[in-house]
Protein backbone atom coordinates (compact mmCIF):
# COMPACT_ATOMS: atom_id res chain seq x y z
CA UNK A 1 0.00 0.00 0.00
CA UNK A 2 1.26 3.22 -0.56
CA UNK A 3 1.33 5.88 2.10
CA UNK A 4 -0.56 8.67 2.97
CA UNK A 5 0.93 11.54 2.66
CA UNK A 6 -0.68 15.54 3.76
CA UNK A 7 0.95 17.11 0.22
CA UNK A 8 -0.48 15.19 -2.43
CA UNK A 9 -2.51 16.53 -4.82
CA UNK A 10 -5.40 15.29 -6.96
CA UNK A 11 -5.76 16.54 -10.91
CA UNK A 12 -9.11 16.82 -11.94
CA UNK A 13 -8.74 14.17 -14.91
CA UNK A 14 -11.85 13.38 -16.24
CA UNK A 15 -15.61 15.41 -16.15
CA UNK A 16 -18.67 13.39 -16.97
CA UNK A 17 -21.00 15.67 -18.51
CA UNK A 18 -24.82 14.54 -17.57
CA UNK A 19 -25.43 16.43 -20.81
CA UNK A 20 -29.66 16.30 -20.65
CA UNK A 21 -32.33 16.21 -17.98
CA UNK A 22 -34.13 14.13 -20.55
CA UNK A 23 -33.89 10.98 -22.83
CA UNK A 24 -35.44 9.33 -25.83
CA UNK A 25 -36.31 5.92 -23.58
CA UNK A 26 -37.80 4.85 -20.93
CA UNK A 27 -35.44 1.83 -19.23
CA UNK A 28 -37.44 0.27 -16.47
CA UNK A 29 -34.02 0.13 -14.77
CA UNK A 30 -32.47 3.62 -15.03
CA UNK A 31 -30.47 4.33 -12.02
CA UNK A 32 -30.71 7.87 -13.10
CA UNK A 33 -34.46 7.92 -14.13
CA UNK A 34 -34.38 11.02 -16.48
CA UNK A 35 -37.64 12.52 -18.21
CA UNK A 36 -39.08 11.17 -21.36
CA UNK A 37 -38.35 13.72 -23.75
CA UNK A 38 -40.15 13.29 -27.57
CA UNK A 39 -40.80 15.60 -30.69
CA UNK A 40 -43.67 17.24 -28.54
CA UNK A 41 -41.67 18.11 -25.48
CA UNK A 42 -38.66 18.49 -24.29
CA UNK A 43 -36.01 19.01 -21.10
CA UNK A 44 -33.57 21.18 -20.33
CA UNK A 45 -30.09 20.23 -21.35
CA UNK A 46 -26.51 21.62 -20.50
CA UNK A 47 -25.81 25.30 -21.86
CA UNK A 48 -23.41 25.24 -24.77
CA UNK A 49 -21.37 28.27 -23.50
CA UNK A 50 -21.68 26.95 -19.77
CA UNK A 51 -19.68 23.61 -21.11
CA UNK A 52 -16.89 25.63 -22.79
CA UNK A 53 -16.70 27.22 -19.20
CA UNK A 54 -16.31 24.77 -17.52
CA UNK A 55 -13.96 23.00 -19.79
CA UNK A 56 -11.41 26.35 -19.94
CA UNK A 57 -11.56 26.40 -15.88
CA UNK A 58 -11.05 22.62 -15.89
CA UNK A 59 -7.52 22.20 -18.14
CA UNK A 60 -5.26 24.01 -15.71
CA UNK A 61 -6.39 21.40 -12.90
CA UNK A 62 -5.55 18.47 -14.91
CA UNK A 63 -8.64 17.71 -17.67
CA UNK A 64 -7.40 15.26 -19.96
CA UNK A 65 -10.61 13.11 -20.72
CA UNK A 66 -14.31 13.77 -21.10
CA UNK A 67 -17.20 11.55 -20.68
CA UNK A 68 -20.55 12.34 -22.46
CA UNK A 69 -23.72 10.58 -21.02
CA UNK A 70 -27.07 11.51 -19.63
CA UNK A 71 -30.50 11.59 -20.29
CA UNK A 72 -29.16 10.55 -23.52
CA UNK A 73 -25.78 12.85 -24.60
CA UNK A 74 -26.76 12.87 -28.68
CA UNK A 75 -30.12 14.21 -27.50
CA UNK A 76 -28.15 17.43 -26.82
CA UNK A 77 -29.55 20.03 -29.31
CA UNK A 78 -25.93 20.59 -29.69
CA UNK A 79 -24.03 17.83 -29.18
CA UNK A 80 -22.32 18.23 -32.77
CA UNK A 81 -21.05 21.84 -31.51
CA UNK A 82 -19.96 19.83 -28.63
CA UNK A 83 -17.70 17.38 -30.43
CA UNK A 84 -16.07 19.57 -31.98
CA UNK A 85 -15.20 21.40 -29.48
CA UNK A 86 -13.89 18.29 -27.20
CA UNK A 87 -11.69 17.68 -30.92
CA UNK A 88 -10.32 21.41 -30.92
CA UNK A 89 -9.27 21.09 -27.12
CA UNK A 90 -7.65 17.98 -27.87
CA UNK A 91 -9.42 15.79 -25.04
CA UNK A 92 -9.91 12.27 -24.96
CA UNK A 93 -13.67 11.50 -25.58
CA UNK A 94 -15.97 8.80 -23.75
CA UNK A 95 -19.08 8.42 -24.68
CA UNK A 96 -22.14 6.54 -23.17
CA UNK A 97 -25.50 6.20 -25.29
CA UNK A 98 -28.37 4.71 -26.02
CA UNK A 99 -27.79 4.58 -30.22
CA UNK A 100 -30.74 5.56 -30.59
CA UNK A 101 -29.40 8.33 -32.03
CA UNK A 102 -26.07 7.45 -33.84
CA UNK A 103 -26.22 9.03 -37.02
CA UNK A 104 -23.09 8.29 -39.59
CA UNK A 105 -22.34 12.46 -39.15
CA UNK A 106 -22.30 12.09 -34.90
CA UNK A 107 -20.27 8.80 -35.86
CA UNK A 108 -17.81 10.56 -37.74
CA UNK A 109 -17.43 13.62 -35.38
CA UNK A 110 -16.98 11.13 -32.51
CA UNK A 111 -14.02 8.88 -34.15
CA UNK A 112 -12.44 12.73 -35.26
CA UNK A 113 -11.76 12.99 -31.71
CA UNK A 114 -8.92 11.99 -29.37
CA UNK A 115 -8.80 8.25 -27.85
CA UNK A 116 -12.80 7.77 -28.63
CA UNK A 117 -14.51 4.93 -26.79
CA UNK A 118 -18.46 4.51 -26.82
CA UNK A 119 -20.19 2.33 -24.90
CA UNK A 120 -23.58 1.27 -26.16
CA UNK A 121 -26.63 -0.12 -24.35
CA UNK A 122 -28.33 -3.30 -25.70
CA UNK A 123 -30.23 -5.23 -23.01
CA UNK A 124 -32.00 -7.83 -25.19
CA UNK A 125 -30.64 -9.98 -27.71
CA UNK A 126 -34.15 -9.49 -29.89
CA UNK A 127 -36.25 -7.02 -29.92
CA UNK A 128 -38.89 -8.16 -27.88
CA UNK A 129 -36.71 -8.28 -25.01
CA UNK A 130 -34.67 -5.11 -25.57
CA UNK A 131 -38.00 -2.87 -25.99
CA UNK A 132 -39.61 -4.53 -22.84
CA UNK A 133 -36.74 -3.15 -20.97
CA UNK A 134 -35.97 -0.17 -22.71
CA UNK A 135 -39.68 0.88 -23.11
CA UNK A 136 -39.83 2.31 -26.64
CA UNK A 137 -41.17 0.40 -29.82
CA UNK A 138 -38.30 0.43 -32.86
CA UNK A 139 -35.73 1.76 -30.21
CA UNK A 140 -33.63 -2.36 -30.74
CA UNK A 141 -33.18 -1.84 -34.59
CA UNK A 142 -32.53 1.49 -34.19
CA UNK A 143 -29.68 1.05 -31.85
CA UNK A 144 -28.42 -1.45 -34.08
CA UNK A 145 -27.87 0.82 -37.19
CA UNK A 146 -26.34 3.36 -34.24
CA UNK A 147 -23.92 0.59 -33.88
CA UNK A 148 -23.25 -0.38 -37.14
CA UNK A 149 -22.25 3.40 -37.94
CA UNK A 150 -20.21 3.55 -35.29
CA UNK A 151 -18.04 0.30 -36.07
CA UNK A 152 -18.31 1.75 -40.42
CA UNK A 153 -15.78 4.92 -38.89
CA UNK A 154 -13.47 2.58 -37.31
CA UNK A 155 -14.76 2.36 -33.91
CA UNK A 156 -15.20 -1.22 -31.91
CA UNK A 157 -18.00 0.55 -29.32
CA UNK A 158 -18.76 -1.60 -26.20
CA UNK A 159 -22.45 -3.29 -25.66
CA UNK A 160 -23.44 -2.78 -22.36
CA UNK A 161 -26.43 -5.39 -21.01
CA UNK A 162 -27.76 -4.85 -17.80
CA UNK A 163 -28.21 -8.56 -16.04
CA UNK A 164 -31.61 -8.76 -14.56
CA UNK A 165 -34.18 -12.04 -14.11
CA UNK A 166 -36.20 -11.35 -17.74
CA UNK A 167 -32.81 -11.50 -19.36
CA UNK A 168 -30.00 -13.52 -18.23
CA UNK A 169 -30.66 -16.10 -20.38
CA UNK A 170 -30.03 -13.95 -23.51
CA UNK A 171 -26.63 -12.89 -22.03
CA UNK A 172 -24.68 -15.62 -24.73
CA UNK A 173 -27.14 -14.96 -27.67
CA UNK A 174 -25.76 -11.04 -26.92
CA UNK A 175 -22.44 -11.99 -26.97
CA UNK A 176 -23.31 -13.57 -30.90
CA UNK A 177 -25.43 -10.39 -31.54
CA UNK A 178 -22.08 -8.07 -30.43
CA UNK A 179 -20.10 -10.18 -32.43
CA UNK A 180 -22.02 -9.78 -35.83
CA UNK A 181 -22.03 -6.41 -34.96
CA UNK A 182 -18.67 -5.53 -35.03
CA UNK A 183 -18.24 -4.72 -31.41
CA UNK A 184 -14.96 -4.67 -29.56
CA UNK A 185 -16.22 -6.05 -25.87
CA UNK A 186 -19.25 -6.85 -24.05
CA UNK A 187 -19.59 -5.55 -20.32
CA UNK A 188 -22.36 -7.33 -18.25
CA UNK A 189 -23.60 -4.61 -15.50
CA UNK A 190 -25.79 -5.91 -12.27
CA UNK A 191 -29.54 -3.59 -11.88
CA UNK A 192 -28.94 -1.29 -8.94
CA UNK A 193 -32.02 -1.03 -6.65
CA UNK A 194 -31.82 3.07 -7.31
CA UNK A 195 -34.17 5.39 -9.02
CA UNK A 196 -36.40 2.89 -11.29
CA UNK A 197 -34.01 0.31 -10.42
CA UNK A 198 -35.77 0.16 -7.00
CA UNK A 199 -38.84 -0.83 -8.22
CA UNK A 200 -37.04 -3.68 -10.34
CA UNK A 201 -35.64 -4.89 -7.24
CA UNK A 202 -39.08 -5.03 -5.16
CA UNK A 203 -40.89 -6.76 -7.85
CA UNK A 204 -37.93 -9.19 -7.70
CA UNK A 205 -35.73 -8.38 -11.32
CA UNK A 206 -32.73 -7.95 -9.20
CA UNK A 207 -31.01 -11.85 -8.99
CA UNK A 208 -29.27 -12.58 -5.83
CA UNK A 209 -25.60 -12.77 -4.99
CA UNK A 210 -25.19 -16.91 -5.41
CA UNK A 211 -27.37 -16.21 -8.77
CA UNK A 212 -24.78 -13.40 -9.55
CA UNK A 213 -21.42 -15.10 -8.21
CA UNK A 214 -22.84 -18.50 -10.52
CA UNK A 215 -23.17 -15.90 -13.77
CA UNK A 216 -19.84 -14.14 -13.28
CA UNK A 217 -17.43 -17.49 -13.02
CA UNK A 218 -19.76 -18.81 -16.18
CA UNK A 219 -18.63 -15.47 -17.95
CA UNK A 220 -15.45 -15.71 -17.14
CA UNK A 221 -14.75 -19.76 -17.24
CA UNK A 222 -17.32 -20.64 -19.91
CA UNK A 223 -18.78 -17.75 -22.24
CA UNK A 224 -15.21 -15.71 -22.28
CA UNK A 225 -13.55 -19.09 -23.84
CA UNK A 226 -16.21 -19.01 -26.71
CA UNK A 227 -15.62 -15.66 -28.45
CA UNK A 228 -13.33 -13.38 -29.61
CA UNK A 229 -14.31 -10.67 -27.69
CA UNK A 230 -13.41 -8.88 -24.20
CA UNK A 231 -15.78 -9.62 -21.85
CA UNK A 232 -16.44 -7.71 -18.48
CA UNK A 233 -18.36 -8.93 -15.61
CA UNK A 234 -19.35 -6.70 -12.93
CA UNK A 235 -18.71 -9.06 -9.96
CA UNK A 236 -20.11 -7.92 -6.65
CA UNK A 237 -16.62 -6.31 -5.07
CA UNK A 238 -16.43 -8.88 -2.27
CA UNK A 239 -16.37 -11.35 -4.80
CA UNK A 240 -13.95 -10.53 -7.26
CA UNK A 241 -10.43 -12.09 -7.39
CA UNK A 242 -7.76 -9.73 -6.10
CA UNK A 243 -6.24 -9.27 -9.40
CA UNK A 244 -9.09 -8.20 -10.50
CA UNK A 245 -10.39 -5.16 -8.17
CA UNK A 246 -6.93 -3.09 -8.24
CA UNK A 247 -4.06 -2.96 -10.23
CA UNK A 248 -0.31 -0.67 -10.33
CA UNK A 249 -2.11 1.90 -12.82
CA UNK A 250 -5.86 2.01 -11.83
CA UNK A 251 -6.45 -0.93 -13.95
CA UNK A 252 -7.90 -3.52 -12.13
CA UNK A 253 -11.65 -1.65 -12.59
CA UNK A 254 -12.29 -2.08 -8.98
CA UNK A 255 -11.28 1.32 -7.48
CA UNK A 256 -13.63 4.64 -7.85
CA UNK A 257 -12.04 6.76 -9.60
CA UNK A 258 -13.71 9.79 -7.49
CA UNK A 259 -10.81 11.00 -6.01
CA UNK A 260 -9.83 12.83 -10.01
CA UNK A 261 -13.27 12.48 -11.38
CA UNK A 262 -16.10 15.45 -10.97
CA UNK A 263 -20.15 14.90 -12.60
CA UNK A 264 -21.46 18.19 -13.90
CA UNK A 265 -25.50 17.62 -14.10
CA UNK A 266 -27.77 18.93 -16.67
CA UNK A 267 -28.87 21.91 -15.20
CA UNK A 268 -25.27 23.40 -14.61
CA UNK A 269 -24.97 22.01 -11.13
CA UNK A 270 -21.10 20.33 -9.92
CA UNK A 271 -22.14 16.91 -8.35
CA UNK A 272 -20.08 13.53 -7.19
CA UNK A 273 -21.21 11.85 -10.49
CA UNK A 274 -24.73 11.51 -11.73
CA UNK A 275 -25.87 10.25 -8.41
CA UNK A 276 -26.66 14.07 -7.88
CA UNK A 277 -29.49 13.65 -9.89
CA UNK A 278 -31.38 11.43 -7.16
CA UNK A 279 -29.39 12.41 -3.96
CA UNK A 280 -29.45 16.91 -3.65
CA UNK A 281 -26.57 16.47 -0.90
CA UNK A 282 -23.87 14.91 -3.20
CA UNK A 283 -24.27 18.35 -4.94
CA UNK A 284 -21.83 21.10 -4.68
CA UNK A 285 -22.82 24.05 -6.66
CA UNK A 286 -23.52 25.50 -9.83
CA UNK A 287 -20.84 26.09 -12.77
CA UNK A 288 -22.20 29.35 -13.48
CA UNK A 289 -21.86 31.00 -10.22
CA UNK A 290 -18.75 29.07 -7.91
CA UNK A 291 -15.34 29.21 -9.57
CA UNK A 292 -14.53 25.49 -10.53
CA UNK A 293 -10.98 25.35 -8.89
CA UNK A 294 -12.84 26.58 -5.47
CA UNK A 295 -15.19 23.75 -5.74
CA UNK A 296 -12.88 21.03 -6.59
CA UNK A 297 -10.27 21.96 -3.77
CA UNK A 298 -13.00 23.37 -1.15
CA UNK A 299 -15.94 21.04 -1.04
CA UNK A 300 -16.00 19.33 1.95
CA UNK A 301 -17.41 16.16 1.17
CA UNK A 302 -14.38 15.93 -1.40
CA UNK A 303 -12.29 16.77 1.45
CA UNK A 304 -13.43 13.93 3.59
CA UNK A 305 -12.85 11.93 0.69
CA UNK A 306 -9.47 12.37 0.43
CA UNK A 307 -8.56 12.41 3.89
CA UNK A 308 -9.96 9.17 4.17
CA UNK A 309 -9.05 7.09 1.26
CA UNK A 310 -5.35 8.80 0.81
CA UNK A 311 -3.91 4.96 0.13
CA UNK A 312 -5.25 3.04 -2.46
CA UNK A 313 -4.05 -1.06 -2.02
CA UNK A 314 -1.70 -2.44 -4.88
CA UNK A 315 -1.69 -5.90 -5.63
CA UNK A 316 1.85 -7.31 -5.72
CA UNK A 317 1.08 -11.13 -6.18
CA UNK A 318 -2.72 -13.11 -6.34
CA UNK A 319 -2.91 -16.57 -5.54
CA UNK A 320 -1.94 -19.24 -7.90
CA UNK A 321 -4.42 -21.35 -7.31
CA UNK A 322 -8.50 -21.00 -7.15
CA UNK A 323 -9.56 -21.26 -3.15
CA UNK A 324 -12.98 -22.79 -2.89
CA UNK A 325 -12.69 -22.63 0.57
CA UNK A 326 -12.76 -19.03 0.43
CA UNK A 327 -15.33 -18.71 -2.11
CA UNK A 328 -17.47 -20.72 0.02
CA UNK A 329 -16.64 -18.44 3.11
CA UNK A 330 -17.80 -15.66 0.86
CA UNK A 331 -21.18 -17.36 -0.14
CA UNK A 332 -21.88 -17.68 3.43
CA UNK A 333 -21.18 -14.28 4.27
CA UNK A 334 -23.66 -13.07 1.65
CA UNK A 335 -26.53 -15.57 1.97
CA UNK A 336 -29.82 -14.32 2.49
CA UNK A 337 -28.47 -11.06 3.35
CA UNK A 338 -32.09 -9.61 2.67
CA UNK A 339 -33.72 -11.55 5.45
CA UNK A 340 -30.72 -10.78 8.05
CA UNK A 341 -31.01 -7.44 7.04
CA UNK A 342 -34.48 -7.47 7.82
CA UNK A 343 -33.45 -9.57 11.23
CA UNK A 344 -31.13 -6.94 12.27
CA UNK A 345 -33.63 -4.09 11.97
CA UNK A 346 -35.92 -6.24 13.94
CA UNK A 347 -33.51 -6.63 16.71
CA UNK A 348 -32.69 -2.90 16.56
CA UNK A 349 -35.35 -1.44 17.41
CA UNK A 350 -35.98 -4.01 20.28
CA UNK A 351 -32.44 -2.71 21.49
CA UNK A 352 -32.85 1.37 20.60
CA UNK A 353 -36.69 1.57 20.57
CA UNK A 354 -37.60 4.61 23.50
CA UNK A 355 -33.96 6.28 23.25
CA UNK A 356 -33.84 9.45 22.43
CA UNK A 357 -30.45 11.33 21.43
CA UNK A 358 -31.03 13.78 23.86
CA UNK A 359 -30.39 11.92 26.49
CA UNK A 360 -26.98 11.80 26.73
CA UNK A 361 -26.29 11.12 30.13
CA UNK A 362 -27.60 7.73 31.00
CA UNK A 363 -26.46 4.58 33.34
CA UNK A 364 -24.91 1.54 31.66
CA UNK A 365 -24.35 -1.43 33.81
CA UNK A 366 -22.88 -4.24 32.74
CA UNK A 367 -22.94 -8.22 34.70
CA UNK A 368 -20.06 -10.68 34.65
CA UNK A 369 -22.39 -13.79 34.19
CA UNK A 370 -19.55 -15.72 33.08
CA UNK A 371 -16.10 -15.77 31.81
CA UNK A 372 -14.48 -13.51 34.53
CA UNK A 373 -10.44 -14.45 34.86
CA UNK A 374 -11.08 -17.12 32.70
CA UNK A 375 -11.24 -19.04 29.47
CA UNK A 376 -14.44 -20.59 28.80
CA UNK A 377 -18.71 -19.87 29.29
CA UNK A 378 -18.14 -16.16 28.36
CA UNK A 379 -21.50 -14.12 29.53
CA UNK A 380 -21.94 -10.53 30.18
CA UNK A 381 -25.40 -9.07 30.52
CA UNK A 382 -25.44 -5.15 29.75
CA UNK A 383 -28.29 -3.42 30.89
CA UNK A 384 -29.53 0.59 30.12
CA UNK A 385 -32.77 1.85 30.95
CA UNK A 386 -34.12 0.74 27.96
CA UNK A 387 -32.52 -2.33 26.88
CA UNK A 388 -31.55 -6.10 28.14
CA UNK A 389 -28.92 -7.49 26.43
CA UNK A 390 -26.66 -10.90 26.67
CA UNK A 391 -23.68 -11.11 25.15
CA UNK A 392 -22.52 -14.56 24.88
CA UNK A 393 -23.85 -17.35 26.54
CA UNK A 394 -21.15 -20.13 26.24
CA UNK A 395 -19.79 -23.20 28.46
CA UNK A 396 -16.61 -23.56 30.28
CA UNK A 397 -15.11 -27.10 28.10
CA UNK A 398 -12.55 -27.54 30.10
CA UNK A 399 -14.17 -28.96 33.48
CA UNK A 400 -16.78 -31.61 34.65
CA UNK A 401 -17.69 -29.61 37.41
CA UNK A 402 -21.22 -27.65 36.63
CA UNK A 403 -20.76 -24.79 39.00
CA UNK A 404 -17.68 -24.26 37.05
CA UNK A 405 -19.22 -24.90 33.19
CA UNK A 406 -21.96 -22.75 32.51
CA UNK A 407 -22.88 -19.26 33.11
CA UNK A 408 -24.42 -18.29 36.53
CA UNK A 409 -28.05 -17.48 34.86
CA UNK A 410 -29.73 -17.37 38.37
CA UNK A 411 -27.86 -13.95 39.06
CA UNK A 412 -30.54 -11.79 40.26
CA UNK A 413 -29.63 -9.03 37.91
CA UNK A 414 -30.51 -11.72 34.94
CA UNK A 415 -34.46 -12.10 34.00
CA UNK A 416 -34.65 -14.00 30.80
CA UNK A 417 -37.88 -12.76 29.54
CA UNK A 418 -36.60 -9.15 29.93
CA UNK A 419 -34.03 -10.13 27.07
CA UNK A 420 -34.34 -7.81 24.15
CA UNK A 421 -31.61 -9.66 22.15
CA UNK A 422 -29.03 -11.98 22.55
CA UNK A 423 -26.01 -11.39 20.46
CA UNK A 424 -23.34 -14.51 19.54
CA UNK A 425 -19.75 -11.99 18.61
CA UNK A 426 -18.63 -15.58 17.57
CA UNK A 427 -19.25 -19.15 17.19
CA UNK A 428 -16.84 -20.69 19.30
CA UNK A 429 -18.83 -23.49 22.35
CA UNK A 430 -16.98 -21.05 24.55
CA UNK A 431 -19.40 -18.50 23.43
CA UNK A 432 -22.32 -20.07 22.06
CA UNK A 433 -23.15 -23.15 23.77
CA UNK A 434 -24.83 -22.37 26.33
CA UNK A 435 -27.77 -20.88 23.95
CA UNK A 436 -30.06 -23.92 23.39
CA UNK A 437 -30.54 -23.96 27.22
CA UNK A 438 -32.28 -20.08 26.97
CA UNK A 439 -34.58 -21.02 24.43
CA UNK A 440 -36.03 -24.16 26.87
CA UNK A 441 -35.62 -21.63 30.19
CA UNK A 442 -38.02 -19.60 28.23
CA UNK A 443 -36.28 -16.53 25.51
CA UNK A 444 -38.81 -15.00 23.59
CA UNK A 445 -36.48 -12.93 21.69
CA UNK A 446 -36.01 -12.34 18.03
CA UNK A 447 -33.83 -15.42 16.78
CA UNK A 448 -32.49 -15.51 13.09
CA UNK A 449 -33.76 -18.64 10.91
CA UNK A 450 -30.90 -21.33 11.01
CA UNK A 451 -31.59 -21.48 14.60
CA UNK A 452 -34.59 -23.81 13.50
CA UNK A 453 -32.23 -25.81 11.42
CA UNK A 454 -29.87 -26.13 14.03
CA UNK A 455 -32.43 -27.12 16.49
CA UNK A 456 -31.82 -24.22 18.94
CA UNK A 457 -35.62 -23.49 19.99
Amino acid sequence: MSDKTEDRTYPLNQIYFYLTEGCNLRCRHCWIAPKYQTEGNSYPSLDLDLFKSIIEQAKPLGLTRIKLTGGEPLLHPEIKEILEYILTEDLSLAVETNGVLGTPELAQKIAACKDPCVSVSLDGADAKTHELIRGVDGCFDSALKGIRNLVEVGLSPQVIMTIMRHNKEQMEPMVRVAENLGAGSVKFNILQPTARGERMHFIGESLDIEELVDLGKWVENTLSAATGLNLYYDHPMAFRPLGKMFGQNGDGCGTCGILSILGVLANGSYALCGIGETVSDLVFGHAGIEILEHIWTNTPLLKEIREKTLWVPIIKRTPPIRSVLIENIRKVLYQNSDYRRKFLDQVGHRIYDGWKRSKTHEWVRITLLGGGRQVGRSCQLLQTPESRILIDCGINVATDDPKEAYPYLDAPEFKVNELDAVIVTHSHVDHCGFIPYLFKYGYIGEYPENAKICGIY
